[in-house]
């Protein structure tokens, strides 16, 4: 188990290492402390079958917009785990689990000033009735700015400018918004816009190709939850965010069936709610093997266009 942990945390580090490496190509004042995956990736506590991460803090300074100085601190940390079957050494780590506390701040170095300018958690709930999946509440994490200043050597004073009372039980639905995810779109949000450069975009694509070493939580494990909420499930795959085209046979069949029991059901209710008869044969759901596969994926092909043209 030592050895797969190990395996794990080299996987994980150096994608973090090569992401920090591709944000200095895209913009060259942007800093990322500490920049090494041994002081960011920890073994942490986990269950039988798993590999469990902690992660950070690791604090980025990099611009609000692209061509600004760099006044924003982002600080990130969290938790990860993944399975302990690892297919091969090229392929991607299967993560089931993930929480990612992030908090930024704005530096107002004139005036001697951190603002702590937005906060959140990222996480995911396969359990609980009704949750969207994968999902972000809104926090205060003022406490992270410690962290900036210990890293940055800076002596200034904070000042939580996040609204007092909000409310932080409404969960957002996201997309999986792990570690490696949440670094892509820090970059995204702050390293790159319609004016980019040529070498800054394809820093962008190279970054997100060196994070791409995770796998989102297990789609059919989403898609079957009888409760589940829909919107939750449009993050099922991590950095893509858009359904894997390159699982086994097997974990494909699984994968259709999912999304086809669920559609099926969703049918179902809907025939009911306006006084319909029950759904036709052809939409109740039925157990798939391997090898009906490809007949469920035209069916799904079919389902997905549809949800496409449909208006949200």
């Amino acid at each position: 188990m030592k050895l797969k942990l190990i395996a794990a945390q080299r996987k994980i580090g150096q994608a973090f290492e090569s992401a920090v490496h591709r944000m200095g190509e895209m913009d060259q004042t942007s800093e990322v402390k500490p920049a090494t995956w041994p002081e960011v990736l920890k073994a942490g506590t986990g269950v039988t079958g798993q590999i469990a991460l902690e992660f950070g803090p690791v604090v980025i300074r990099l611009p609000e917009r692209p061509t600004r100085r760099p006044e924003l601190f982002v600080v990130m940390t969290g938790r990860l785990s993944v399975t302990d079957t690892v297919r091969d050494s090229d392929s991607p780590l299967q993560s089931v689990s993930f929480g990612t506390q992030i908090a930024y701040f704005r530096y107002y170095e004139s005036e001697g000033r951190l603002e702590h300018v937005f906060g959140a958690h990222y996480d995911v709930d396969t359990a609980t009735p009704g949750h969207p999946a994968f999902h972000a509440q809104l926090a205060s994490n003022d406490n992270l700015a410690e962290h900036v200043k210990d890293r940055f050597r800076l002596a200034d004073a904070t000042v939580d400018k996040m609204p007092p009372g909000f409310l932080k039980t409404v969960r957002v639905p996201t997309a999986q918004m792990d570690f490696l995810a949440t670094i892509t779109q820090v970059c995204s949000d702050h390293l790159v816009y319609k004016h980019s450069s040529t070498g800054t975009l394809d820093a962008f694509a190279a970054l997100r190709t060196d994070c791409h070493v995770l796998e989102g939580v297990d789609a059919a494990i989403l898609l079957g939850r009888e409760d589940g909420c829909l919107r939750a499930h449009t993050g099922i795959t991590g950095l893509d965010w858009r359904i894997q085209p390159d699982l086994p046979p097997g974990q494909l069949a699984t994968l259709l069936a999912a999304i086809w029991s669920a559609r099926g059901r969703l049918r179902t209710r809907l025939d009911r709610a306006v006084g319909t008869s029950d759904a036709r044969e052809e939409d109740r759901p039925a157990a798939v093997s391997p090898g009906r596969s490809s007949g469920v994926a035209a069916r799904c092909r079919r389902l997905i266009r549809g949800f496409r043209r449909a208006p949200s």
